[in-house]
């Protein structure tokens, strides 16, 4: 079974400043965070409360090392027309905070639902419904994290990744898929590396896990979405993972 995670952080000015109140999680709710919104998250959050009911955030676990909180909402989901269009579902998922990087992530959670548990979270925890932000990838961080891949005495593998703007003998490719095992041995592979000016997405094998003495098959997208293809992932793992590359992440 996949493990879907999508990655956020608090921001540069919020990283220290966050406090986790129990009390004020659940009595935080979209309008809440609408009324201290500014700028361009106001109409950011109205587009949630247009798709959103019943929305609650809960502590389900505070230790020094991470927090847990559960997501539970009612989310607009588009149906076939012979059904009726848009119905609100009931919807639940976890959020995982790894407290000393004031790095987070969302399970199995699309992107727009997971951005109702982040809005909650970042406005309980700061009063500011726009301290948590969304992840940007550039090529330098993606070159960081090919860099980590291949370190240790047992290194990972690149198994496909997507180039974007890449010039080659005077042709202009919008976009550029490669997909072998060990992809980094190919010569193809290095030329467009340096060529493409942005990646989307990179699919890896992690160096050895020292948590569980194996690898994971992972896939990162520049939004800092993570899928993780190895079955019964263990939590531990996921936290030796980010806590590897959170200096790329953040």
């Amino acid at each position: 079974m996949l493990t879907n995670l999508i990655l956020y952080k608090y921001s540069d000015y919020n990283r220290n400043k966050w406090q986790i109140d129990e009390n004020t999680l659940k009595n935080s709710n979209l309008e809440k965070c609408l009324v201290m919104g500014s700028g361009q998250n106001v109409p950011f959050i109205k587009g949630l409360i247009d798709n959103t009911k019943n929305e609650k955030i809960s502590l389900n676990f505070k230790g020094t090392e991470y927090s847990r909180f559960s997501v539970n909402c009612e989310f607009k989901t588009n149906v076939p027309l012979g059904a009726g269009g848009a119905v609100f579902l009931t919807r639940a998922y976890e959020i995982v905070l790894l407290n000393n990087l004031s790095l987070l992530f969302t399970v199995n959670a699309g992107k727009s639902l997971s951005k109702v548990g982040t809005t909650l979270l970042s406005y309980s925890t700061t009063n500011d419904p726009s301290a948590i932000e969304s992840l940007a990838l550039d090529k330098n961080k993606f070159t960081s994290l090919k860099d980590w891949i291949f370190s240790g005495p047992l290194p990972g593998q690149i198994k496909k990744i997507t180039f974007n703007n890449v010039s080659d003998e005077s042709v202009f490719y919008k976009q550029v898929v490669l997909s072998a095992e060990n992809l980094q041995n190919a010569k193809l592979f290095t030329k467009l590396w340096s060529s493409a000016s942005a990646i989307s997405n990179l699919s890896f094998q992690t160096p050895l896990l020292r948590t569980s003495n194996r690898s994971l098959t992972c896939r990162l997208s520049y939004w800092g979405a993570l899928t993780i293809y190895t079955g019964g992932v263990l939590e531990s793992e996921i936290f030796e993972l980010l806590r590897k590359i959170s200096n790329i992440l953040i």
